[in-house]
């Protein structure tokens, strides 16, 4: 018995988010083509069956494939970075804490997720830390990070590091880095694309 619940999705919503310029980049990073499909759609099969929602946030439509446009809340203010991506999930997610994840993010795991969201007990964000830089983009959230972060948004303060430490956070300083590898350029692209698929 203890197996199967341990099994069980957790009562918490993951947000992916898809929006961003990506501008260096050159194309919309969560439309990567990755395995089978895009990196998006892989990104929710891998992570998604951990949860018991899933949400994708992104500025328009035609940053989500076809297949995800049911799980997708679209920026109130596009343009405004990850703040506004996460302020749209946790207004849909409502009263359940919020795993968000950044869309560049191939290598975050269900167990570092798990992480996060033990984590979580008790503050209102679990952040983990690299050298001292928060990674608000791989986090966890309670519903009571809503009302701060939609202030900062509102009062145009975007810099959602500077957000964040604006909430009582837990913050984790000890994750192995490789995890928070972003795809920022078609080079990263190639060399996790790569590393991905011939095992390096």
């Amino acid at each position: 018995m203890a197996e199967a619940e341990s099994s069980r999705p957790a009562a918490a919503t993951l947000l992916l988010l898809a929006g961003g310029g990506s501008r260096r980049m050159g194309s919309p990073k969560a439309l990567l083509p990755w395995q089978d499909s895009t990196l998006l759609e892989w990104l929710a099969r891998r992570l998604a069956p951990g949860f018991t929602r899933l949400l994708v946030s992104a500025a328009q439509p035609s940053q989500v494939p076809a297949s995800l446009h049911p799980h997708t809340v679209i920026d109130q203010r596009p343009g405004e970075g990850p703040l506004a991506g996460l302020v749209a999930g946790l207004q849909a997610a409502r009263d359940q804490p919020l795993l968000a994840v950044a869309c560049d993010m191939p290598n975050v795991t269900p167990a570092l997720l798990s992480r996060l969201l033990d984590a979580l007990r008790g503050w209102e964000a679990a952040v983990p830390r690299l050298a001292g830089r928060p990674q608000p983009t791989c986090a966890a959230y309670q519903p009571a990070a809503l009302g701060p972060l939609a202030a900062a948004l509102q009062q145009r303060r975007l810099t959602l590091s500077d957000a964040v430490a604006g909430l009582s956070v837990n913050w984790l300083d000890h994750e192995e880095p490789s995890l928070f590898e972003n795809l920022n350029t078609p080079a990263d692209y190639r060399r996790l694309f790569d590393a991905m698929r011939y095992g390096r």
